[in-house]
């Protein structure tokens, strides 16, 4: 056609072997990297005279027409060069723009200069090192510094010439990223390179070389989306980057904020598979093939089997010499696969690729189990909806995210698999782009309505007046001699707070509040209701939630739905106490007083406060408003915590049998810490051994021996005094979690007023999962990673005790200081005297904390042989309740309270999730109880009997609420919510459907819909 022939490679092939087993092979015998899987064949009717030898050849068939391009590496003359030519006419108008920026300089970096001769563009070979490689490197050394430096140095030279483009999703734009709203403050670069990776830049002694620059453009480019391909990119094809610097904090860095990761993939996305052309799409073109209808079913039926391929780095990246390949059967939707790495591999970091048989799909994890902590993070072109992960891409990734990946010497992964068609994917696309636009214009108008009621100062609401009906009934109250509950007047609010107090009331000792209160600067953390007998703060506790859409609609602001709050309880009290509705802000304590409760027992009588909160003992309550004030993300950790070192103490006594563990997995921590082990004399020569092998090969280790057998407490208080930070106080007999340090010292270095923090452990009373105050082995046999995972999610709450407990204690250095020791001529060997210190640190206006977002594991006994606690209960209870008459009253008032309650009940439904081997029963019925209600209730005793999962939702018509009974073993977990769907959410499975009874349900035939599918 054009007196060229474009040569067609991808047709005419004939496969000489099995690829997957000849692989295998090749890697038992270390010699895959010198075998490549495909063979070009020059053939023709005379002997080559050429003498050029191909090294490599790329070939981008599969691209458009526009942008088709064979690369080859050659050897000529001993000399190696680089070339590109186009595979077929239209490309060659693309391949002569690439040799139009050869030479160009941006800042300190220069395109590969290349010369363009009868179609060919050929650059030299480079042999030098790339971006890559060195930041390889400060990623062995743990340099973090460094690899911001080289980048803060890319990225500033390369964008010098960056401005504010209003305008700069014109057509060209457009065409090639789609019309996908960005942001209007983006700083834009012309002419830009979008692909400037760090693979494709040479560090030579000439100067920074940029290789491979084919997708520069002459139009603006926002420069914050080039920087986020380039991480992206990076983190790619360097998984261990992210235990080293997470890729959200490096994003943050160069401001790309989560709202533009959604922008940028959709710019991604058009450019890949719409302007270039998918390299992967073509395969899915399947002829049609005319069956019986048997036979599709039959195939439908069949067990799938899909390809999956798991990368190990071995310290040279991630690479086809180090993998292993399984075939992953896929029954009913469910996967699972085993795998076991080669032992003393060295294994840096782990990448799993799923084939999928489709353009795009779904996957969700249901449980990993390994024989250490690990996590899958999704990377590539993947959204995330409703626990599940929607891959874009027929080839879904996860990067197995580890502490230390050479730990991990198997791993299974179980969950659901299910492809997408591209129509559905659109749809998807369609729905977050309308919700996300939604979004956006209701922040906007909410924006707009602070503004404008900054600017008129429009004085806020304090507390609505009460109605006609109120008024009567408090009138008739006061008639008949009772007391009188007073609501607020000109209630002291923060300044954004709205609010109101609809009913306020207390009869017979029963006391009743209802109102609403929405903060409009800031979104309202911990709120809750706490009373006060004047200064003293008697009681602070959750509420239910009531949603208000009267609210949201009158004040314009959706969030405030959620503003609501309602609570009964028994108040005996001799004074008069004040309510208020109190909650977190980053300015401090925002408050809204509710009003003031009389006194509901004669004056004569002294009756100190007591407030019993009625609540439901195994209810999440709503469930909205347990996950949005409860669950979140793990995020970075403050610098208030991260800069300053700390203390962790351990009192020894023996106990050899838990060191190794004990001190493997102390160093699961990125803060700096000092390690005091005070050796109390331990006559076992192990020990002794052991605390000196590893203070020889630990420069942050202090071991101090006493001469003599001092006891628990003056060996801590031995180590209290040569802390200079604070402290972390450990039993001998725990075992820690990643990233322990930094969640049990954060409550700590953030409020000064907080003496000690104490996590969720099995065995520490009030701080025991899951049976509260009970000693526990580990929940149904799980690792502890596993359990502290449930418990990571958790947004911390601190709920105030009576007591920290001293298994893994965190302690305020200034606490320490103004409080002094622990009491060793009380306590003598120990039991108490933690509790006796929390004690005195609430007498001196400290407080005592449950890190809730953290669980350890407490074997119980490491230091204590069981007789000798014994003998030592008896005597320091006695000696404790002396010093503190009160502490066994707060503690059973405490204990009654139970205010970690709800989270232990989400952690223990999120464990049972993962407990596949069991049959998941999920019934639908009413409320209104009768024969088919004590149908489905004997029904349950049966499946339970059985050992299976049992999950009852009942929708209540009278309070249009759908209510969910979780059951399993002994265990059992209810919540509800208006909305079924959010009810559904916290299903992840089902095995069996039963319809009981529906006959309340509104919309019956979406309600079925809802269920089925």
């Amino acid at each position: 056609g054009y007196g060229k022939q474009y040569p067609v490679y991808t047709e005419n092939t004939l496969q000489l072997f099995q690829e997957d087993t000849c692989a295998r092979s090749l890697m038992k015998e270390k010699v895959l990297g010198t075998f490549v899987n495909s063979f070009l064949v020059d053939a023709g009717r005379k002997e080559s005279a050429e003498e050029r030898e191909y090294l490599y050849v790329k070939l981008n068939q599969k691209r458009d027409p526009r942008f088709r391009l064979m690369t080859a590496i050659v050897r000529e003359n001993e000399r190696l060069v680089v070339e590109k030519t186009a595979l077929c006419p239209e490309a060659e108008p693309f391949l002569a723009g690439i040799a139009a920026k050869s030479g160009t300089d941006i800042g300190d970096f220069r395109y590969l200069p290349a010369q363009f001769e009868n179609g060919i563009l050929s650059y030299p070979y480079l042999n030098g090192i790339t971006y890559q490689q060195i930041i390889k490197e400060y990623v062995d050394e743990e340099n973090v510094e460094s690899i911001f430096q080289l980048m803060d140095h890319l990225f500033q030279t390369a964008f010098q010439k960056q401005a504010q483009v209003p305008d700069y999703q014109g057509e060209e734009f457009r065409e090639v990223f789609g019309a996908y709203p960005g942001k209007a403050e983006y700083k834009c670069v012309a002419p830009a390179n979008i692909d400037l990776i760090c693979e494709n830049i040479f560090a030579e002694k000439s100067g920074n070389m940029i290789i491979d620059y084919e997708w520069v453009f002459p139009f603006p480019v926002p420069v914050s989306f080039i920087i986020w391909r380039t991480i992206h990119e990076l983190y790619t094809r360097m998984p261990r980057l992210n235990g080293l610097c997470r890729r959200r904090d490096f994003l943050e860095r160069y401001g790309i904020e989560r709202s533009d990761d959604e922008i940028f993939l959709q710019w991604t996305m058009h450019f890949v598979y719409q302007y270039v052309g998918c390299d992967r799409m073509d395969t899915f073109q399947k002829q049609r093939v005319s069956l019986p209808l048997e036979q599709l079913v039959a195939r439908s039926n069949a067990e799938k089997h899909l390809a999956v391929k798991v990368y190990y780095d071995q310290g040279d990246g991630l690479n086809e010499e180090c993998v292993i390949r399984e075939k992953c059967a896929v029954e009913r939707k469910r996967f699972r696969f085993h795998i076991r790495f080669p032992k003393d591999a060295g294994i840096k970091g782990i990448r799993w690729d799923f084939q999928s048989d489709s353009e795009a799909c779904i996957l969700r994890i249901d449980r990993v189990s390994c024989n250490c902590k690990v996590g899958l993070r999704p990377i590539e072109n993947y959204m995330e909806d409703g626990g599940v992960t929607i891959f874009l891409t027929s080839e879904p990734m996860y990067y197995v995210d580890c502490w230390d990946a050479g730990d991990i010497s198997e791993i299974t992964v179980e969950g659901i698999y299910a492809p997408l068609d591209m129509t559905a994917v659109r749809g998807i696309l369609r729905d977050q782009i309308q919700e996300k636009n939604l979004l956006r214009k209701e922040l906007d108008e909410a924006q707009t309505a602070v503004r404008n009621q900054h600017e008129e100062n429009v004085p806020l609401q304090q507390a609505a007046p009460l109605g006609k009906k109120q008024r009567i009934k408090r009138i008739l109250k006061k008639m008949a001699g009772r007391s009188v509950a007073e609501p607020a007047e000109e209630a002291a609010a923060a300044s954004s707070c709205l609010g109101s107090t609809d009913v306020f009331q207390i009869d017979n000792q029963n006391f009743q509040v209802v109102g609403w209160a929405f903060d409009t600067k800031y979104e309202m953390q911990s709120p809750r209701i706490v009373f006060y007998q004047g200064n003293q703060r008697i009681l602070e506790t959750e509420y239910m939630v009531i949603y208000r859409k009267d609210v949201a609609e009158n004040i314009g602001r959706k969030e405030a739905e959620a503003s609501g709050f309602a609570l009964s309880a028994a108040v005996r009290s001799s004074w008069p106490l004040q309510v208020c509705f109190e909650y977190g802000t980053p300015d401090g304590p925002g408050r809204l007083t509710l009003g003031t409760i009389p006194e509901t027992v004669p004056q004569r009588e002294q009756i100190r406060p007591e407030i019993v909160v009625f609540t439901d003992t195994s209810s999440l309550g709503d469930i909205r408003s347990f996950k949005k004030n409860r669950i979140a993300e793990p995020a970075g950790f403050p610098p208030q915590l991260t800069a300053q070192a700390y203390d962790v103490l351990i009192p020894v006594y023996n106990g050899y049998q838990y060191l190794e563990k004990l001190f493997s997995s102390l160093e699961k921590t990125r803060l700096s810490y000092r390690l005091i082990l005070v050796d109390d004399k331990s006559p076992d020569e192990k020990t002794q051994k052991y605390l000196e092998a590893y203070e020889e090969t630990h420069s942050n280790v202090i071991l101090v021996r006493n001469e003599e057998n001092l006891g628990f407490v003056r060996s801590v208080n031995r180590g209290l005094q040569m802390a200079e930070h604070h402290v972390a106080l450990v039993n001998t007999d725990v075992e820690v979690p990643e990233e322990w340090l930094e969640r049990l010292m954060l409550p700590i270095a953030m409020d000064n007023q907080v003496a000690t923090a104490t996590p969720f452990t099995t065995c520490g009373t009030i701080c025991s999962f899951p049976n509260f105050c009970e000693d526990n082995v580990l929940f149904e046999g799980m690792e502890l990673w596993q359990i502290d995972d449930a418990f990571r999610r958790m947004k911390p709450q601190y709920p105030s005790m009576p007591t920290g407990v001293g298994f893994c204690m965190g302690m305020n250095l200034n606490a320490i200081r103004q409080v002094g020791l622990l009491d060793a001529e009380t306590f003598g060997k120990g039991y108490g005297e933690e509790n006796d210190w929390c004690q005195r640190a609430i007498k001196a206006g400290f407080r005592n904390v449950l890190v809730d977002n953290l669980f350890v594991y407490h074997k119980h006994g490491g230091s204590f042989l069981s007789e000798e606690k014994m003998r030592l209960l008896e005597h320091n209870l006695e000696a404790l309740a002396q010093k503190h008459p009160d502490y066994n009253r707060d503690t059973a008032e405490f204990c009654r309270r139970d205010p970690a309650r709800p989270t232990r009940l989400y952690a223990q439904m999120c464990l049972l999730n993962q407990i596949l081997e069991k049959k998941v029963i999920v019934a639908f019925d009413h409320s209104l109880g009768g024969g088919a209600t004590e149908y489905l209730e004997k029904k349950t005793g049966e499946v339970l009997k059985n050992g299976d999962c049992m999950i009852t939702v009942r929708y209540n018509i009278y309070e249009n609420k759908y209510r969910m009974i979780y059951q399993y073993k002994k265990y059992q977990i209810e919540c509800f919510s208006e909305d079924m769907n959010r009810i559904l959410e916290l299903i992840p499975r089902v095995d069996e459907i039963w319809i009981n009874e529906l006959v309340t349900y509104q919309e019956i035939y979406k309600v079925l819909r809802q269920i089925l599918l």
